[in-house]
């Protein structure tokens, strides 16, 4: 049978933390200090903060506006406007194939951190948008 060899810089698994230390010393560290646990997802030198999506929320949603109105808004939970983007995900309307794209066509946009409003340019077609916000730590 073959001798075993053990090295000093191993260490023993009782070992405390340190960066410097001996193998097994330095695993207890980085387990201590460097991987984290649920409560450092934000925190940005450990895994678990490393790993963390920058995306704090997304919220999808449609606007409807009937004949008769040109712009409508839609309620979302509260976000910070400057970290937030707004994205259009397509409409349906009943616009007839003949009427010119900028009667209907919906512009969207995010006028305040609760508040997502879409308008159009005549009041005489149904228009429902669909739409998401995604807000960014």
């Amino acid at each position: 049978m073959a001798d075993l060899i053990v090295y000093d810089s191993l260490g023993a698994p009782e070992d405390v933390a340190n960066a410097t230390g001996s193998l097994h010393a330095k695993i207890a560290d980085l387990a201590a200090n460097k991987i984290g646990d649920s409560s450092h997802v934000r925190a940005d030198n450990t895994l678990m903060g490393w790993m963390a999506s920058p995306i704090k929320s997304i919220q999808r949603s449609t606007v409807n506006l009937s004949g008769g109105g040109t712009s409508a808004t839609a309620t979302i939970s509260t976000v910070n406007v400057a970290k937030t983007m707004i994205n259009y995900l397509g409409f349906s309307t009943n616009a007839a194939a003949s009427d010119a794209p900028s009667v209907f066509y919906p512009r969207i946009s995010l006028t305040n951190g609760t508040t997502v409003t879409v308008d159009i340019a005549m009041a005489s077609k149904n228009v429902t948008v669909n739409f998401e916000v995604i807000e960014y730590y």
